[in-house]
């Protein structure tokens, strides 16, 4: 239902990533051509319609969602640093074969 919420509000140029961090999920949306005031407006709705889908499942009335606005090239290295955490994240929860045999 996450992935689906997610979906439908990202436009079908934008590209939605969504990984498991222990208790939390993170969601990281790539919105092309896009500039940093516009990202703003998107990720203040995005948030609230997220946080209205999962108060409406169950989630704690104060349950938080931090948001971040990251735009190309002035915070390459904060996006680069995201792109490392969620390729962490996908090796802890889809481990390479090789490495499932070694544990």
């Amino acid at each position: 239902a996450l992935g689906r919420e997610v979906q439908n509000h990202v436009r079908t140029v934008d590209r939605a990533i969504h990984a498991r961090d222990g208790d939390r999920h993170r969601i990281a949306v790539v919105l092309p051509e896009t500039g940093r005031e516009g990202t703003r407006v998107f990720t203040d709705r995005f948030a609230a319609k997220l946080s209205e889908h999962l108060h409406g499942r169950g989630a704690a009335a104060s349950a938080a969602i931090a948001t971040a606005v990251l735009t190309f090239p002035e915070d390459e290295a904060a996006l680069t640093a995201l792109r490392d955490e969620f390729a962490r994240l996908d090796r802890g929860e889809h481990p390479e074969p090789a490495a499932r045999e070694a544990s």
